[in-house]
């Protein structure tokens, strides 16, 4: 199963293009990419994503996930690792299992509650207001 690029769907790679703004605008497509672990693609997937042009890659996970699971580079394009997800405290949020362990987030009422306060706060992030500086 691949979607419009050739890539596999469970690598999650989409274009944000084509999004109406709030003044009636839209994102220009082929220019704003999200994707899951580039460490997940294979050559060919790698191939078509040096394709597209990319300049530059954030890369939100946390220090311990990017050390456990480091990217491939993409020529061309300037890597900037800027952790999306932290707690209240500014700590750094780890999505390894053995982190989700740690945090006793393993049975599914835990998860979801520990993801839904994750995600909540997101797109408040320094990390997400930086791709947009």
């Amino acid at each position: 199963m691949s979607d419009i690029f050739g890539i596999e769907k469970k690598r999650n790679l989409r274009d944000l293009g084509g999004y109406k703004t709030q003044n009636g605008k839209h994102v220009k497509k082929g220019y704003f990419f999200r994707s899951s672990r580039l460490m997940d693609f294979d050559q060919a997937e790698l191939k078509i994503l040096n394709s597209l042009n990319i300049k530059k890659i954030y890369d939100l996970r946390s220090k311990e996930e990017v050390k456990d699971s480091p990217d491939p580079t993409l020529k061309g394009a300037e890597y900037i690792h800027s952790s999306a997800a932290a707690r209240v405290d500014g700590t750094e949020v780890n999505f390894s299992p053995a982190a989700l362990i740690a945090e006793n987030v393993y049975s599914k009422e835990c998860n979801d509650e520990f993801t839904h306060k994750v995600y909540g706060n997101l797109p408040f992030s320094y990390a997400y207001k930086r791709m947009f500086e």
